[in-house]
């Protein structure tokens, strides 16, 4: 009778634990770009190119015309990136894409080398303020991302700037 009482105790608190082990994985969706490490080159939009030349970044309208770039800017952007998660699937149609702006959004695409690491545009933001629309490129799956970090595709934002 007691080892009947221990066992039922440990199948429901393994129950238990299971349940919420489960939910905390819910909880975490996975990261939409897990790996941005050993970016050399960043696009975004039509015209501002981020390239990296050695250890530093460059920034400008064309490969031929670059100027150096804010390293820290460009890496705290590559590693927000990393943190994007998947917060809400919005849509899977198609025919919904230029409603939330990922049809001629901001196109984002970023190399290691010659490989692609991500292609994917962000659209509208949301009411929050605190979140975007984002589609991978390859995908119709649109997302409502939190935290997705501030994404200029003026050039002149990424400049390094002198100190005097």
């Amino acid at each position: 009778m007691q080892r009947a009482k221990i066992s039922l105790l440990f199948l429901i608190f393994l129950a238990v634990a299971l349940f919420f082990s489960f939910l905390i994985k819910k909880e975490r969706p996975n990261s939409l770009f897990p790996d941005l490490s050993g970016a050399t080159r960043i696009e975004i939009g039509e015209g501002c190119i981020l390239q990296k030349q050695d250890r530093e970044w460059m920034v400008g309208l064309e490969e031929e015309d670059l100027a150096s770039a804010d390293k820290e800017k460009v890496e705290v952007f590559l590693f927000r990136l990393t943190r994007v998660k998947e917060d809400i699937l919005v849509s899977e149609k198609k025919e919904k894409h230029h409603i939330f702006g990922v049809d001629k959004g901001i196109k984002i695409k970023i190399y290691k080398k010659k490989v692609v690491l991500a292609d994917f545009i962000v659209g509208n933001m949301c009411a929050d303020l605190n979140s975007v629309l984002l589609r991978k490129s390859d995908s119709n799956k649109v997302f409502r991302v939190k935290d997705c970090p501030y994404i200029m595709k003026n050039p002149v934002y990424w400049l390094k700037i002198s100190k005097q």
